[in-house]
């Protein structure tokens, strides 16, 4: 990808507890509730021209029967997809966000 410094696993850092704090407080903004926000791993192809799999930090939460993923790509990069099951993933039109606010 053109323009994107390429990161290994090791450069990929973890959300922290103000990431999670900030995803918590918009998500309990957003449904007026407390919602639960689970840390995972998501291999992901950051290059569209390797076939190179990143391991890269992910917080996950389900809500009104959808399921929501924002991946870290970098220190301050991110990605968001939304599923209803296994076969539809979208995105919302955006690639990368460099906000983790404005990407949630």
């Amino acid at each position: 990808m053109v323009g994107v410094q390429a990161v290994t696993d090791s450069q990929v850092p973890n959300f922290d507890a103000n990431d999670h704090a900030l995803v918590a407080q918009l998500l309990l903004d957003r449904y007026g509730h407390a919602v639960d926000l689970q840390d995972a791993d998501a291999e992901l192809r950051l290059d569209p021209e390797s076939s190179t799999l990143t391991s890269c930090p992910t917080l996950y939460w389900c809500e009104r029967s959808a399921h929501f993923v924002v991946n870290k790509l970098a220190p301050e990069s991110f990605r968001a997809e939304f599923f209803y099951d296994d076969r539809q993933h979208f995105g919302c039109g955006i690639e990368r966000f460099d906000d983790l606010r404005r990407c949630v």
